[in-house]
């Protein structure tokens, strides 16, 4: 089995991930805690070996304080062999201050040293720094060096003993020698192979006990998945007849019982779906037979009152057209024998007229809208906003507002449908702003994804916005009509034509600090 085929069966077989993660862990606790233990177990050994050589060079300097005083070399001998019985001791030597050699004894090595290395480490232990004061040791390769001074203290009675000799330098003593000891660190090297020998066959007990035991958990767990596998697959051709069985107590067998349960439950849902397949069939027949017949009638019937208000709206033309003649008559042939409260009857009778033929207008404009057929052409929409601001311009000369166009707007659309657009926004945002000293109107354009969304900007009255869809139902005014008049279906006329367009349209706005209209065109 190659590599590859391996890592697919690794990715493909859940028990054989559990199996690899349990022998991954053991492995990986096994050898942490072997390192561990040589590591702990070498420091331990290294750290006794200096105490021991700590211990033997300042024994050594202070029994040896009298004979290195007084050079007697047989006597510092005897010592330095004394010394030389330890078992890692390979080489004893005794200097005085000057760093003369006053006594030395070598052992022969046992494994690793050849007694020309000895001979060598001895010709190096001849040279000592004179202003050494307190102990120290040197680890080289093979073997540890301890170096401890043999220091006296002076009392202040020469009569009396002239030394009390100590093991270490302080103020007031004075060095008079050097005690030097070499310890061997082949046990070390030998006591670290048998550790590793020890965490080897540790690591491997402990592995085998692991990788039995992981096989035994990846094999519980891979039969009940199995047969859970099997039953998902015939699940999944349609069979409603999987059952799979129960073989233990624990999280995998309830998660067989609630197989089990799950199937049980599609078999009773599938007999209640069929069931209500063939009610819903039988219903959608009636009800797409009530839905045409309600269509058809509401077609009807919005055509029918469409065409009603367009009848009422051409029918009192002609009466309102006669109430108007008869209120300009009775001005002009009985204006002077009327008191000033006639005259204002007779103004507010004008203006009621006027009010009810914007009305009718109005009406017709809403008709001709929704039954209007586009033509598409090229159309300069900034061309157009100029003409009817110029118009708006003639109508209040003595108005100053700023007005801004963004040149170059152009569009594939119908260039009637799209005036009345820019009538009826750009004649709000002139008339919201009559109250305003500086008045500003803006028209542009901006890129909104792939889509260009025009807007007209101005700073007028402005309005709540939780009242903006009330202002695209007809005849439907947030503003007195006295302060701001109006029929109310401006926004209702932009609706529907940008409607033509499948476009959208929406405001912002904000009470006293102006509105924003956008419309998209498609």
């Amino acid at each position: 089995m190659n590599s590859a085929s391996l890592v697919n069966k690794l990715q493909e077989s859940f028990p054989a991930k559990i199996f690899c993660a349990i022998t991954l862990f053991i492995v990986t606790v096994s050898l942490a805690f072997s390192a561990f233990f040589i590591v702990q177990q070498q420091r331990s050994n290294n750290d006794k070996l200096i105490m021991e050589g700590k211990l033997l060079a300042r024994m050594l300097a202070y029994n040896s304080r009298l004979a290195v005083f007084s050079e007697n070399r047989a006597l510092l001998n005897l010592a330095a062999e004394g010394v030389l019985g330890s078992d890692n001791v390979l080489t004893v030597a005794i200097f005085d201050h000057q760093g003369k050699l006053l006594a030395e004894t070598v052992k022969q090595p046992k494994n690793s040293h050849s007694r020309d290395e000895v001979l060598e480490d001895r010709v190096k232990a001849v040279v000592l720094p004179a202003s050494l004061q307190v102990s120290t040791h040197i680890q080289k390769e093979t073997s540890v060096e301890f170096i401890t001074p043999v220091v006296s203290k002076a009392y202040a009675s020469l009569e009396g003993p002239l030394f009390f000799v100590e093991n270490s330098a302080q103020d007031g003593d004075r060095v008079i020698g050097f005690v030097k000891i070499a310890l061997d660190k082949t046990m070390l090297r030998e006591e670290l192979r048998r550790n590793l020998l020890i965490a080897v066959l540790a690591t491997s007990i402990f592995l085998l006990i692991g990788i039995l035991l992981a096989y035994v958990v990846a094999r519980g767990i891979a039969s009940p998945l199995n047969h859970l596998t099997d039953g998902i697959r015939l699940l999944e051709m349609g069979s409603l007849d999987a059952e799979i069985p129960i073989e233990t107590k624990d999280e995998i067998g309830r998660l067989a019982g609630a197989f089990n349960r799950m199937v049980e439950a599609l078999r009773q849902r599938r007999l209640e779906r069929d069931a209500a397949q063939k009610e819903i069939r039988a219903l959608n027949r009636d009800l797409e037979q009530r839905v045409a017949q309600r269509t058809a009638a509401l077609e009807f019937s919005n055509k029918e009152l469409e065409s009603f208000n367009y009848s009422i709206a051409h029918d009192l033309s002609a009466p309102l057209a006669r109430l108007k003649g008869f209120c300009r008559a009775l001005q002009e042939d009985y204006g002077g024998k009327l008191e000033e409260q006639g005259h204002y009857y007779i103004q507010r009778l004008c203006m009621v007229g006027q009010q009810m033929d914007e009305v009718i207008m109005a009406m017709k404009a809403v008709y001709r809208v929704r039954n209007y057929e586009i033509c598409r052409t090229e159309i300069n929409l900034s061309e157009i906003a100029a003409e009817v601001i110029a118009t708006l311009r003639e109508a209040e000369p003595e108005r100053q507002v700023t007005v801004l166009f963004e040149p170059g707007l152009t569009v594939n659309g119908d260039a009637h449908t799209l005036r009345l657009v820019l009538e009826n926004l750009l004649g709000n945002a002139w008339k919201f702003t009559g109250r305003e000293p500086e008045a500003l109107i803006e028209f542009g354009a901006s890129q909104k994804g792939n889509e260009t969304v025009f807007f007209v900007r101005d700073n007028g009255a402005g309005f709540d916005m939780q009242y903006a869809d009330k202002l695209f139902k007809p005849f439907q005014c947030l503003h007195s009509a006295d302060c701001y008049p109006g029929t109310g279906v401006g926004l209702t006329i932009v609706q529907r034509i940008i409607n033509l367009y499948n476009g959208a349209v929406w405001l912002e706005s904000a009470e006293g600090k102006g509105t924003t209209s956008y419309f998209t065109l498609n």
